[in-house]
C-alpha cells in the first residue's frame, strides 16, 4: 500500500509522535499516516467528496486503526492543533462523524508515497480487508474499471513526451509525486500501469485515471489500441440545471404556473450551446480565445453557480441577474438551506444520465466506452453516433433538446 503523505508532515510525525510513555513506535506512526493518507486520497481521487469535507467515522477508524474508544479524537486533534487538517463540520451522516479538509497551508505542499505492504504491517492488512468489504458496488463502474485497467494505454507519442521530460522514468516501477509536475502525474501512473476507477457515494460520479488527467492528454491515450473519440454536451452544466430549475419553480409557484420568459430563454440558450457567449457579451467580457473562454467559465461558476449566496458582487453577477431574474431566484431558493445542494443535485443528475442511462445502455450493446463526467469516450465513429443518439433520447425524456459536440476529429478522419 502506498500512503500518500506530504513530505513535511511525514517528518513531523516521525519526529513528534510517541507512545504515552514517550517511546518511538512504528505501528503508531502508521495510524497517523493512514488518517492523513485517507484525506489526501480523497482530495486526489474524489474531488467532489473532498470539497464537502471528508467524513471521519470514529467507529470505523477505531476498527481499522485498532484504537480504543475515544483515542481517534486524540489523533485527529493532533492534526488540527498542528494546522495540518481543519474541521469543516461537527457532524455528518452516520454516528460520531465530523468532516475534515487539509489546512490551506498544507494543501499545496509536496506529496510523496510511502510504500508499506500487508506483509510488513498489520495495519495495512486490516485496511485492505476493510476496503474490500466496504467497496461501492456498481456493475457499470466495475466494467469501466476493467476497461481502464486492461485496455487503456499510452500512444508512442505520449511515451516519447514522458521519456523526454522524465528520462529516468523508463524501467521504473513507481514514481514519487514530488519528482514530477502535478499535471503529468496521472499520465505517468498510466505509463507505469497504475490506474484507478471508483464511484463517489455523494455525487454518484465516476472518478478515474481518465477524469483526473488534463483533457489535452487524451490525444496521448489509446483504448484497445485506438485513439479516443469523445461526444459531449455543449453548455453541459447549464443545460443539466434546467430540469431542476423548472421543477423548483413549479414547486414554488404551482404545477400549472406559466414558466417565465427568462427561464425559457435560459433553456433555449443552453440547448443551442450559446449560453456563455450570451452572458459574456452582456457582461462586456471578451471570450474570443479558448484561454479567455475557460477563464470566463471559471469565474462564472465561482461567482454565480457554486458560490454561497452573498459571496460575490461583480459586474458578471449583476449582469446575469438582470438577464435571468427568475432563474436567480430559483437558484437562491435551492441553496437556501445548503448552498452546496444545487451543485450536488446537478452532479447526481449528470451521473444518472451519463452513467446509469447512457453508459449502461452502451454496455448492454457490447460497445466499448468510458465516461468522463459529462462526456462519453469511445474509439469509432459508429459507436460515437450511437452514444449521441442514446444521450439525446435520455435528455428528451427530461424536456431537453441538446446540442452535442465531437472531439478528436483528427482521429475520426484516421478511423474513417
Amino acid at each position: 500500500m502506498n500512503f500518500i503523505l506530504q513530505n513535511e508532515v511525514y517528518y513531523k510525525i516521525l519526529n513528534e509522535v510517541r507512545t504515552p510513555k514517550g517511546r518511538i513506535s512504528e505501528p503508531r506512526y502508521q495510524k497517523y499516516f493512514y488518517v492523513l493518507h485517507y484525506i489526501n486520497r480523497c482530495k486526489l481521487f474524489d474531488a467532489d467528496d473532498y470539497e464537502t469535507g471528508v467524513p471521519m467515522y470514529y467507529p470505523v477508524l477505531e476498527e481499522i486503526l485498532m484504537l480504543k474508544s475515544g483515542k481517534v479524537s486524540e489523533v485527529l486533534q493532533w492534526f488540527v492543533s498542528n494546522k495540518i487538517i481543519v474541521k469543516k463540520k461537527n457532524y455528518s451522516k452516520g454516528r460520531s462523524s465530523s468532516l475534515y479538509k487539509l489546512h490551506p497551508l498544507i494543501e499545496k505542499k509536496l506529496i510523496d508515497h510511502i510504500s508499506i505492504s500487508a506483509s510488513e504491517s498489520r495495519l495495512v492488512k486490516k485496511i485492505e480487508l476493510f476496503h474490500q468489504k466496504k467497496s461501492f458496488e456498481c456493475k457499470i463502474t466495475d466494467h469501466q474499471r476493467h476497461l481502464i485497467s486492461d485496455n487503456l494505454t499510452i500512444s508512442d507519442e505520449g511515451v516519447a513526451y514522458l521519456l523526454e521530460k522524465y528520462p529516468n522514468l523508463e524501467g521504473e516501477q513507481e514514481v514519487n509525486y514530488s519528482d514530477v509536475n502535478a499535471k503529468d502525474y496521472f499520465l505517468i501512473l498510466t505509463y507505469l500501469g497504475e490506474k484507478y476507477c471508483r464511484r463517489a457515494e455523494s455525487t454518484k460520479r465516476i472518478y478515474s485515471t481518465l477524469t483526473s488527467m488534463p483533457s489535452h492528454f487524451r490525444k496521448c491515450l489509446l483504448l484497445n489500441g485506438k485513439p479516443l473519440l469523445t461526444i459531449d454536451l455543449k453548455n453541459a452544466q447549464i443545460l443539466l440545471s434546467v430540469p431542476q430549475i423548472i421543477a423548483k419553480y413549479k414547486a414554488i409557484c404551482g404545477a400549472t404556473a406559466i414558466i417565465p420568459n427568462d427561464i425559457l430563454m435560459f433553456k433555449e440558450l443552453a440547448e443551442k450551446g450559446e449560453f456563455y457567449e450570451h452572458v459574456a457579451f452582456n457582461a462586456g467580457i471578451d471570450i474570443s480565445t479558448l484561454k479567455k473562454r475557460e477563464a470566463f467559465k471559471e469565474k462564472f461558476f465561482k461567482q454565480i453557480w457554486y458560490s454561497k449566496m452573498r459571496s460575490w458582487s461583480s459586474n458578471l453577477k449583476r449582469s446575469f441577474i438582470d438577464d435571468f431574474p427568475c432563474v436567480w431566484e430559483v437558484i437562491k431558493n435551492i441553496k437556501l438551506d445548503d448552498y452546496k445542494r444545487f451543485s450536488v443535485n446537478l452532479q447526481q443528475f449528470e451521473a444518472q444520465i451519463f452513467i446509469d442511462e447512457v453508459l449502461a445502455e452502451l454496455y448492454k450493446r457490447n460497445i466499448t466506452a468510458l465516461s468522463i463526467h459529462d462526456s462519453i469516450v469511445t474509439t469509432n465513429i459508429d459507436d460515437l453516433f450511437t452514444a449521441e443518439m442514446i444521450l439525446k433520447d435520455a435528455l428528451i425524456k427530461h424536456g431537453l433538446n441538446p446540442t452535442c459536440k465531437i472531439e478528436g476529429e483528427d482521429s475520426i478522419r484516421k478511423a474513417s
